[in-house]
């Protein structure tokens, strides 16, 4: 027996509640629990290529999910999305760099806008976004998005050397 965090949305609440628990890292507890031992789970992707995004289009990342630490975080290379298969707490954080347009970007969680998730593109540089979002028993197998939201295509170029990184994001799991 050991603690982990259960994620619970009976009635339309959603708790993470700390409960006794018989289980390992990376597999799931009893159904009637919605249980996940307290691992670290993340997935990394990451672009060094030249990227052009439509308008209201997701980007793809030409480098697979390395490294991949747990298996509640699904990423196959060229794929729009990741894909979420335990419920939680996430954080995600994304840099966009060598941008040459003016714009914005947003996360979704299976076509919904992740609240506190969009963020200007001055086209100067580097830009960076970050927060944190939930989810739910509902949204399990739910795939993430990062979107151009903005009404223009959005271009990044490499820039630099050979295999230089200009579009990466980052998701972990935190509870």
């Amino acid at each position: 027996m050991g603690k982990c965090n259960c994620a619970n949305n009976s009635d339309d609440d959603f708790m993470i509640e700390e409960k006794e628990c018989d289980c390992k890292c990376n597999s799931n507890c009893p159904e009637e629990n919605r249980c996940k031992c307290g691992c670290d789970e993340f997935i990394y992707v990451y672009n060094t290529v030249t990227e052009t995004i439509a308008a209201g289009a997701a980007f793809t990342f030409n480098n697979p999910a390395v490294p991949l630490i747990g298996d509640g975080l699904l990423y196959t290379t060229g794929q729009t999305f990741i894909t979420i298969t335990e419920p939680g707490v996430y954080q995600f954080e994304y840099l966009l760099a060598q941008g040459t347009s003016v714009g914005t970007v947003a996360l979704f969680l299976n076509g919904v806008e992740i609240p506190g998730s969009r963020y200007a593109i001055n086209g100067l540089g580097d830009d960076f976004g970050l927060g944190i979002f939930v989810v739910k028993c509902d949204d399990v197998a739910g795939m993430i998005s990062l979107v151009n939201v903005g009404a223009a295509p959005l271009t990044f170029n490499p820039g630099g050397l050979a295999n230089t990184v200009n579009i990466s994001l980052l998701i972990n799991r935190i509870n």
